[in-house]
This record gives structure tokens, C-alpha cells and sequence, in this order.
């Protein structure tokens, strides 16, 4: 499979590290802004009854912001967009509950104008406090 990747700007926040993947032998096209969650898709639809094929869009175009995720064991990491707080609060719920191996969890927002990024959840932290809250219940 082939694809084009390159930074455009975003439609949203104009920033110019939106990141783009064009499939050129498909025709499906991927964006999204790291910025500001902007999410732009059109792909293959297969429809599991019949067979067929048609192409869907998909756009969050008015998002609530973007997530990354920094890993520890192997140095990387993901990002998605979010449509609302309330999936930031289960992404971060699904690694308070588990602990997984993440560094940190990091929201980016396009607020008037401009862009906003803050930490929202650090392993490290969060243990240090569940073990202070242990100590003093003893």
C-alpha cells in the first residue's frame, strides 16, 4: 500500500503540523491536529453482509481537544482526538485502574485562539499519592 504523509494545516486551529496520510492506491485520506484534535477521515467501507464497498467520512471538526500518551517501555507513544471530557475521564480512568506502562497523559485544546497543553495524569505522580493515602490510613 502506498501513501503520501506530509504536515498541512489544520482547518481548525491553523496550525501547521496537522498530520496528513494520503493512500494514493485507495483514495483514503487520513488528518489530524495534535493541536487541537481536529480529525478528519475518509475510508473503505465494507459492508460485512453483502461485500460491498462505498467510502465513509468522518470529522471532528468542533473537538474537545487531543490526547497523547507517552510510554515508558518503549519510548513511544499514541494520540487521538476527543469529541468530549468525558473521554479524556475514561482514558485516564483506564489507566489509573490498570496502571499501565504510560509516562504521562497530556491534553492539548484550541481555546480562543490559541493552543493549550497540560498534564493530565503522570503514573509516577499518581502512585506517589495512592501510597501516601495508604500510609496515612494506617
Amino acid at each position: 500500500m502506498g501513501s503520501v504523509i506530509s504536515d498541512i494545516e489544520c482547518p481548525n486551529c491553523h496550525s501547521p503540523y496537522a498530520y496528513n496520510d494520503y493512500y494514493y492506491k485507495t483514495g483514503e485520506e487520513f488528518t489530524i491536529c495534535s493541536d487541537c484534535g481536529y480529525y478528519f477521515a475518509y475510508e473503505i467501507d465494507r459492508d460485512e453482509k453483502s461485500d460491498n464497498l462505498s467510502f465513509k467520512t468522518t470529522i471532528i471538526d468542533k473537538p474537545y481537544g487531543s490526547y497523547s500518551i507517552s510510554g515508558i517501555k518503549s519510548g513511544g507513544g499514541m494520540m487521538g482526538s476527543l469529541e468530549s471530557k468525558d473521554q479524556l475521564d475514561e482514558i485516564i480512568n483506564a489507566y489509573r485502574e490498570k496502571i499501565e506502562p504510560v509516562v504521562s497523559i497530556k491534553l492539548s485544546r484550541y481555546i480562543n485562539g490559541e493552543i493549550f497543553i497540560k498534564e493530565v495524569f503522570n503514573t509516577e505522580k499518581y502512585l506517589r499519592i495512592k501510597k501516601l493515602k495508604k500510609i496515612s490510613n494506617l
